[in-house]
Parts: C-alpha cells; structure tokens; sequence
C-alpha cells in the first residue's frame, strides 16, 4: 500500500507536469493563432458600420434559423393573452395553436423566407421586436 506522503508527492509531480503541458499547449496555440506577426490595422470605424443590405441579410438569415410554426405559436399567444380578444379568435388561436404541435398534419415544416409574400408580416415583426423598443 502507498502512503499517503508518497501519494501526495506524486500528485503534486503529476500535477506540475499537467500544469507545465497546458501551459505549453496554450502558448503554442496563442503564437500560432497569431503568427508572430504585428496585428492588422483595423478598419476605419465608418466601414464598421454594416450596410442596409447586411442588415437585411443578417436579419433574414435570424428569420429562417427559426424553429418553424415558432412565430404562428407566439401569434396565437398574444391573441390568447389580449383581453379584448373575441371568443371567436380565441378559438381559432387555440386550434392554430394545436395545429402547430405535436404531429399534427398542419404544422409547419418549412423554415422561415424573408422573401416569401406569406411570411412578410412576420418577418416585419421579427425586424420590430429585434430592433427593440
């Protein structure tokens, strides 16, 4: 049986020499991530700025990464939480709510299309609420 001097000595040589790899490891990386070269000038803060049309794609490409019938689930939720909601169109919230469930035939398996006519009012929707207040 190891005594427990002999167990700790030899952890803490294992552990020096854990310690010495990751070290060398990370510096290895580091060095090579950068090349031993000087960095880049940055780019002047005005083309930082991204263009209308980047703004456009990176917002559509948000849209379409959406898990599908996501956005008619959120829909029917607000219809469900707005006070002034009539009977009527808390049931047809309800069965468009069901719809988008489970393995329900209607549900939605097509992702998102800013483009697409039947999407644009929700893709309006998505630039509001991801502008903010």
């Amino acid at each position: 049986m190891i005594s427990p001097r002999a167990f700790i000595v030899g952890l803490a040589v294992l552990m020096k020499r854990t310690v010495a790899a990751v070290l060398l490891a990370v510096s290895a990386l580091t060095l090579g991530a950068c090349g031993g070269e000087a960095p880049a000038p940055s780019a002047p803060a005005s083309s930082a700025v991204p263009s209308p049309e980047q703004v456009r794609a990176q917002l559509c490409y948000g849209f379409a990464i959406l898990t599908p019938g996501t956005l008619e689930l959120s829909e029917a939720i607000s219809v469900l939480a707005d006070t002034g909601s009539s009977q009527y169109q808390r049931v047809e919230a309800l069965k468009k709510a069901n719809a988008n469930s489970g393995s329900s035939v209607q549900r939605r398996t097509d992702p998102y299309d800013c483009n697409s006519p039947s999407d644009q009012a929700r893709f309006e929707r998505y630039v509001q609420k991801s502008e903010g207040p």
